[in-house]
């Protein structure tokens, strides 16, 4: 079950934006339903004006592989962002939990603790309850950095990446000759 903290977090993820990270309001499940109705709106145009820039600066005729080259090439970005910065959420949340000494846990259960969040509130309910609640508060604290982290990572990556698009490509046009647009005689 969502807890009000984890959909904030969940939010967080999904947007990357530095202003959803400073929301410290307790988020019920309308401001999740709301994001995920407005997101597309900002993404649609953006893909949009992508695909028409890919499609209309090739010949027509090499308009259907261009198309499938860029539905490729977005897919695979997405699937590599996931990988990457799930890679940096691990490595910085791992980075910061294992410090943990819980006192009256077994190897084992430490170990668990340092695998994900759901391991440290197994494991925290386990302990004794200052140790549970030191323990899980430290996982929380961990888990919330390393989304932090991975934001800020992603938000330079994609800044980069429109500085440099908006450089190589400020010069390129479509190719009108070869779009199939009907002529006007004068």
């Amino acid at each position: 079950m969502l807890t009000r903290g984890d959909i904030v977090l969940h939010v967080e993820a999904t947007f990357s934006g530095v202003e959803i990270q400073r929301l410290r309001l307790v988020v019920g499940i309308m401001m999740l339903v709301t994001g995920y109705v407005v997101f597309p709106f900002g993404l649609a145009p953006a893909f949009t004006q992508a695909t028409d820039l890919i499609v209309g600066t090739v010949p027509s005729t090499a308009a259907g592989a261009a198309s499938g080259l860029a539905e490729t090439g977005s897919e695979l970005g997405g699937a590599l962002g996931i990988a990457i910065l799930g890679s940096i959420v691990t490595a910085v949340c791992r980075g910061h939990v294992f410090e943990l000494l819980a006192e009256g846990a077994t190897a084992e259960a430490i170990r668990t603790a340092r695998e994900t969040l759901g391991g440290a509130a197994a494991v925290a309910s386990t302990l004794p309850a200052s140790v549970g609640q030191a323990l899980l508060g430290t996982a929380r604290h961990a888990f919330v950095l390393a989304f932090y982290t991975s934001a800020g990572v992603g938000a330079a990556v994609a800044l980069v990446a429109a500085v440099l698009a908006g450089v190589r490509l400020r010069n390129l046009r479509p190719d009108v000759e070869s779009a199939n647009l009907p002529t006007t005689s004068p």
